[in-house]
Formats: C-alpha cells, sequence, structure tokens
C-alpha cells in the first residue's frame, strides 16, 4: 500500500477552505480508507484556488473507537468551523458521523452502503455515491438470472452486519418477484470467518446459485473456502457487494474465476471521466484506481466543483449546488437525485477471469453487465431532514 501524502487534523484552521477526511486508515477498514486518501490526493491536487482561499485538507483517522472519532469530528465542528466533510469511515461510525454532521448543518460526502444514510430520515447534509444496496441487489441477481435463465434454485448467505442487512430484505425480496426457487438462508455472525458447516448446508440445498451478502474480508474468507473445497463448481457464487479491483487482487485469478462480483467502479470502464481517473492515478501512484480511491476521488472533486461554482464556503448553497446535479462520473453521465442526495449510477456485474485470459495484471474480470437505473424519486418514507 502506498504511502499517505496528507496531515492529519491539527485542530486549527487559518482562513483556508477546509475539507476534513473522514477515513479509517487504521483498523480492520484501514485498506478501504488509505486508498480513498489517495482518491482525495488527486483531487486536491487539481484544485488550487476556490472561492479566492487555498484548500485545506485535515484527515480524521475514523479507526478508532466510535466515541474517539465522534469527538473529533464534534471539535473539529466546533473548534475549526470544519464544515465539509467528505470518506467513507466504517459501517458502524459512518451513520453516526452523518447524524453529527446534519445536525451541525455541514456537508458530509460519502460512499457508505448501510441504509440509514438514505434512508428515514433521509440525511439533507449527506450526499452518497455508491449505489443503495436494494438497486446493487436488482443490477447483479437480474442480469445473472438473464445470463444463466436455468438456474432455479438459489441459496443466500446473510452475515449480521449493517450492510449484510440492508442487502438481505432485498435479495430476498428479488429472489420471490422473480419467482426462482429460494431453497434456503443461512446467517452468519459479524466475525464468522470458518465456513466449513456452512458449506455443507448450502451444498446440501443444491442450489444453481449461491448468493452472498458478506463484503470485505469476511467474503473473501468465503470464496477462499468455497474454492479450497470445490464449492465453486457445484453452485455459482455470486458476491453482491464486493470490494472490487482490490479485493479481486487479493484473491487472486485462481480462486475468482468463474465466480460473479458486484462492483461500484471498474477501471477498465471506458468513459471521459475513468479516462482522466485512470491516467492520472497511473501516473501519481503507478496503479490502476478502484473503487474507494475512485469514490473518495469523485466525492472531493464533487465539493471542490460545488465551492468553486458558487463561489460560497458555506454549507447551504453547496447543498442546493449539489441537489439534482447532472455531470461526468468516472461511470459515465451520474445524477445526484434530489429527494435523497443518491447518486445514479452504473454499478457493475463481474465475472472473474482465468489467469490464462487476463491480458495484464489487473485485468481479473470481464464486465457482464454495467446499466444504470432510472433515477426514480425516493420512496415517500424518505425525508430530507
Amino acid at each position: 500500500m502506498l504511502a499517505l501524502s496528507r496531515p492529519a487534523w491539527s485542530g486549527r484552521a487559518d482562513g483556508n477552505v477546509v475539507i476534513a477526511g473522514t477515513k479509517s486508515v487504521t483498523g480492520e477498514h484501514a485498506v478501504i480508507g488509505q486508498y480513498g486518501e489517495l482518491g482525495s490526493s488527486l483531487a486536491l491536487r487539481t484544485a488550487g484556488l476556490i472561492a479566492g482561499r487555498a484548500v485545506d485538507y485535515w484527515l480524521i483517522d475514523t479507526g478508532g473507537p466510535t466515541a474517539q472519532v465522534l469527538d473529533k469530528i464534534r471539535d473539529a465542528i466546533e473548534r475549526s468551523s470544519v464544515r465539509f466533510f467528505i470518506g467513507a469511515a466504517s459501517p458502524e461510525t459512518g451513520p453516526l458521523i452523518a447524524d453529527q454532521v446534519t445536525q451541525a448543518g455541514c456537508v458530509y460526502a460519502c460512499g457508505l452502503g448501510v441504509d440509514e444514510l438514505t434512508g428515514t430520515p433521509c440525511h439533507r447534509s449527506v450526499f452518497r455515491w455508491s449505489t443503495a444496496p436494494q438497486v446493487a441487489v436488482v443490477q447483479t441477481i437480474d442480469p445473472l438470472l438473464a445470463l444463466i435463465p436455468d438456474a432455479e434454485r438459489w441459496f443466500v448467505i446473510a452475515p449480521a452486519t449493517p450492510l449484510g442487512r440492508a442487502l438481505m430484505t432485498p435479495t430476498l425480496e428479488r429472489v420471490e418477484a422473480l419467482g426462482v426457487d429460494h431453497v434456503g438462508t443461512a446467517r452468519i455472525a459479524a466475525q464468522d470467518r470458518e465456513f466449513s458447516g456452512l458449506f455443507q448446508r448450502v451444498l446440501a440445498a443444491r442450489p444453481d446459485v449461491t448468493v452472498v451478502l458478506a463484503s470485505g474480508g469476511q467474503s473473501s474468507a468465503l470464496i477462499r473456502h468455497a474454492v479450497n473445497i470445490g464449492a465453486h463448481r457445484s453452485t455459482r457464487l455470486l458476491v453482491v457487494w464486493s470490494g472490487g479491483l482490490h479485493q479481486l487482487q487479493s484473491l487472486g485469478p485462481d480462486a475468482i474465476d468463474g465466480i460473479y462480483f458486484g462492483s461500484q467502479y471498474w477501471h477498465e470502464v471506458d468513459t471521459p471521466m475513468n479516462r482522466f481517473l485512470v491516467a492520472h492515478t497511473r501516473a501519481r501512484y503507478g496503479i490502476n484506481p478502484n473503487a474507494p480511491l475512485a469514490a473518495e476521488f469523485i466525492g472531493t472533486k464533487l465539493l471542490i466543483d460545488a465551492i468553486a461554482h458558487t463561489g460560497s464556503t458555506e454549507p447551504e448553497p453547496i447543498i442546493a449546488q449539489l441537489e439534482g446535479l447532472h455531470y461526468d462520473g468516472p461511470t459515465g453521465p451520474e445524477t445526484i437525485r434530489v429527494s435523497d442526495h443518491q447518486s445514479i449510477k452504473a454499478y457493475y456485474l463481474l465475472r472473474g477471469k482465468s489467469r490464462a485470459r487476463m491480458h495484464d495484471a489487473d485485468n481479473l474480470a470481464d464486465v457482464v453487465n454495467a446499466a444504470r437505473p432510472d433515477i426514480l424519486e425516493a420512496a415517500p418514507s424518505c425525508r430530507t431532514a
């Protein structure tokens, strides 16, 4: 992993525009936070002066105890008048940061997947680039069933995590709506990393497709176990919410061949903004961009562009500028929905490649589907507050 290039939060503001990065650069989610830092840094390098002032970026590490993280956010708001925050944090801490930022009337751009951010109530201060869980479910299950229409028996593995719970209900609803045979659901604990008993149950149900709602290290451990025992030859595996490139890199081609992954972003997609992002990421860091890097790049860029366009450093004009914005994003045309500040963007279904089919070290998957959902209004229960 490349070294971080931005200073930690100093607790001081010197009259410049300050954007605070709330990223977990230590702890369980450190890899995501560290790649996210590279994305924010890349966006900031091209900012220059905005609204007549320089841009300062402070890193607030959200990898520690939740109470300490919230104290840092509170200090940044109250003692240093920070009004703009960017970063994924963790699924557990992110909604609490969103609450705190909303209560203070600030702006928080993030890539979290948990429903608390755009559920009931929606947070008027919060903007989410990541595709919503229910959309990710549809954008992976539907095209997979279209690809293999004879897949009639479906099994679901759901972890007891905030994201796992956010994915489970729409998954069960979608399986029922599509009329396939739901042959079982296995619920696993957040800390589970050993899956011998789980796969005995899965294989006993003889599913054509096993839908994995675990994410991060847990989904990687699950995939490795499935491949080690040959379960991937008996049932197709679909990881609805993967980490994209950095997760596939860690698993390697021998473990991902023929396995399906949902992803927020893919570096090989040919769009104008993605070409820019790939070129500058390679030039700056010598790597291809991945999902956390892309998410923090576009989130930081959108904040900077909104400040520059309005000429204001106050939250309200920035919120108004971002609402309903149509912009060129890494996945192509993207839109921030007015009603809940959810970015409407493509969500990818990937199929892992064998080593023999790879063109280069990062050509780890084919894009099976890259549909962008319609811009529908949020559910009536969703309100900005």
